[in-house]
């Protein structure tokens, strides 16, 4: 995953990327040319990576649906949020709007996004009540927030749980 980063910030617009996919036992190799990706302001790959079977067994089936185009890393973070309120009792929201941002990574780790003026931006218009951000970004987000949306920092899965509990409502 991280080599792949690495990758992708170097490249160029038109460069050709060789990548290997790995499934299962298979080795394939890819070549990807980078270009301009909506959302980022540098060429990019326009490819994402998902670690597949990492959560194992879930207490109750869960599934995410089409988002009509939205999505990719930065909604991790909502995403496992979402997942843990299907698949726990505890109202988190209590009402509440609660718009958020963050890639998550496997060790519950909470990442930097691109575009963070433009999504408390959006934030703001839907009238949120909540804006949970990357804490390194959490600066940034509350000088464009301007006291128009309650902005919090999280840099983990945990805190952000934490942080919606204590919350007030």
């Amino acid at each position: 995953h991280d080599d792949v980063i690495e990758v992708a910030s170097r490249a160029l617009d038109g460069d050709v990327v060789e990548l290997v996919v790995e499934r299962g036992d298979r080795r394939i190799p890819v070549e990807v040319t980078a270009g301009f990706v909506p959302g980022l302001d540098h060429p990019g790959l326009g490819i994402s990576l998902q670690t597949v079977e990492l959560l194992g067994e879930l207490p109750r089936e869960v599934e995410l649906i089409d988002q009509n185009g939205m999505g990719g890393p930065s909604a991790g973070l909502m995403i496992a949020l979402t997942i843990h309120d299907l698949v726990s009792s505890e109202d988190l929201a209590r009402g509440r709007v609660i718009a958020g941002t963050g890639t998550i990574e496997a060790d519950g780790s909470v990442r930097r996004i691109g575009s963070i003026r433009e999504k408390v931006l959006t934030a703001i218009a839907a009238d949120v009540d909540l804006m949970l951000v990357p804490a390194d970004q959490a600066e940034e987000a509350l000088l464009v927030a301007a006291g128009r949306v309650e902005v919090v920092g999280v840099a983990t899965f945990a805190e952000a749980l934490e942080r919606l509990r204590d919350a007030a409502a």
